[in-house]
């Protein structure tokens, strides 16, 4: 069938019918896991940004402390050591968004509490204030020294990993044996995963393609001053099954507001049987 000429945003178009489909809707009985996960992530996804929409109205209605959010909403408030602007290795002080607000006019100038800060990959969140504040001074050497003398140290070993992992680099580039190394082995990551090191994980998928049947390798100098060498076995094209997955999914969320539209349907009606007066004539 070939329709008239429709006006459209693109202009006028005609529209030729090539296909029908019958509508089929799966028994939920089959799509019930699919479902359930579905509601389950949708309630998460909810309750985090109820939480987060909270903890950001208690934190900015009451500026000069968290107590009264901590006890709203059960959470415990926590103490970082002392750091600088520059952050620190490990902890909540890692995070740059953290040593950003920190030092920033509003939270050390005026003594506020911060905005609502996305952490660990935006999977938690958190206030902060300054508790305690150190103002930049010049200390004396026999004070400092035991810190200079770590940093040093800190730098030296930094430096003696990286000599020693990129001529494990070149060797192994080289085809040699790596003798006494034990590779710490991860199958099948994605960008997602959650069980390798975020600093491991970016830089893998930075890394080019290996030949095939050969694996290639490259190394990084992590935060901690180590060396880490990543051999990289091979990388492994999804793109035909995510497009699958996908309208797998499509199709699944049309089925899933068709039946939602059915049952609306079917419960408008009953309510309006329910609420008509019907003669019945025989």
């Amino acid at each position: 069938q070939i329709s008239k000429p429709v006006k459209t945003k693109f202009g006028f178009s005609i529209i030729k019918l090539l296909d029908k489909k019958s509508q089929s809707i799966k028994p939920f009985a089959k799509v019930k896991a699919q479902v359930l996960a579905l509601l389950a992530k949708q309630q998460a996804q909810k309750t985090f940004s109820n939480v987060r929409e909270e903890l950001a109205n208690l934190t900015y209605e009451q500026p000069t402390t968290l107590k009264p959010a901590a006890k709203t909403l059960d959470l415990k408030i926590q103490e970082t050591p002392f750091f600088d602007r520059n952050g620190a290795p490990k902890g909540l002080a890692s995070s740059r968004l953290v040593q950003k607000a920190a030092f920033s006019d509003e939270v050390l100038g005026q003594g506020n509490n911060s905005d609502v800060i996305s952490v660990e990959n935006n999977t938690a969140m958190v206030v902060i204030r300054v508790l305690k504040h150190q103002a930049a001074t010049t200390e004396k050497l026999d004070v400092v020294k035991p810190d200079i003398v770590r940093k040093l140290s800190m730098q030296a070993e930094a430096k003696l990993a990286k000599a020693k992992g990129q001529a494990l680099l070149k060797k192994l580039s080289g085809n040699a044996n790596a003798d006494g190394v034990k590779w710490k082995r991860y199958n099948e990551i994605k960008r997602t995963t959650t069980n390798v090191p975020t600093d491991v994980l970016n830089f893998v998928f930075k890394m080019h393609h290996p030949a095939t049947g050969q694996s290639r390798y490259a190394g990084f100098s992590d935060k901690e001053g180590n060396y880490v060498v990543v051999k990289l076995n091979q990388i492994a094209e999804h793109t035909e099954k995510v497009e699958k997955n996908n309208r797998e999914m499509l199709g699944f969320a049309h089925e899933l507001a068709n039946s939602y539209g059915q049952m609306v349907s079917r419960a408008i009606v009953d309510d309006m049987m329910a609420k008509a007066k019907i003669k019945h004539y025989s």
